[in-house]
């Protein structure tokens, strides 16, 4: 009997010693694998980014003396250097002329007449007013947003309009921002000093 348990005892032992080896290998495959599919992972980090340069439209919201850091009698050197990245030309601009601030929003013209500002055109949603007007939107959102607009025909399509909008104060008779509809919607939008601002045909 004795001899019997002690081969039973060793048995149980040796079982058990072969186990904590099994598991030891099973814990050290699965390190391993959780060390291989952590690396082969993609990262849940968000990646780097390069610097912003993305536009902030609300810095450019459109008004009656020009748009953003751009003002209605600037030079073009004045808003050469009022705009991050300067304009997209200075030199060799005609008498009317339209020049973009490089890092503008999308569909915003700069009309240069002899030189200076005279108006900023915009002809993208990007870019809105004060009151939040922008292209795209319904001549019943000009109308709420100005309700005092001057409305005129459209000088090439019969459906179409022009809202012009004067500024509230009263001694102010030279800048307005002009909204082209085409009887439904604002097609696209301007704010400068007359009478250029009310050029239809921009510098052509």
């Amino acid at each position: 009997m004795t001899v019997d348990r002690l081969m039973r005892g060793g048995m149980i032992v040796l079982a058990a010693a072969l186990c904590a080896c099994a598991k030891s290998e099973v814990d050290d495959d699965r390190a391993a694998t959780d060390t291989a599919s952590a690396s082969a992972a993609p990262s849940t980090a968000p990646a780097a980014t390069p610097a912003a340069s993305a536009v902030d439209s609300a810095q450019w919201v459109l008004r009656a003396d020009g748009a953003g850091p751009l003002r209605v009698g600037m030079t073009v050197d004045e808003a050469n250097q009022a705009v991050a990245g300067g304009l997209d030309r200075t030199a060799g601009l005609e008498a009317c002329d339209y020049v973009r601030p490089k890092n503008g929003p999308a569909g915003l013209g700069v009309m240069m007449e002899n030189g200076r500002i005279a108006r900023v055109d915009v002809d993208s949603a990007g870019v809105a007013t004060a009151a939040g007007v922008r292209p795209g939107d319904t001549e019943a959102r000009v109308r709420e947003a100005y309700p005092n607009a001057r409305v005129q025909p459209h000088k090439y399509d019969d459906r179409g309009r022009y809202f012009v909008v004067l500024p509230a104060t009263p001694a102010d008779t030279l800048h307005r921002i002009v909204f082209e509809t085409d009887g439904s919607v604002v097609l696209r939008m301007r704010g400068g000093v007359f009478p250029a601002v009310e050029y239809v045909e921009g510098c052509s």
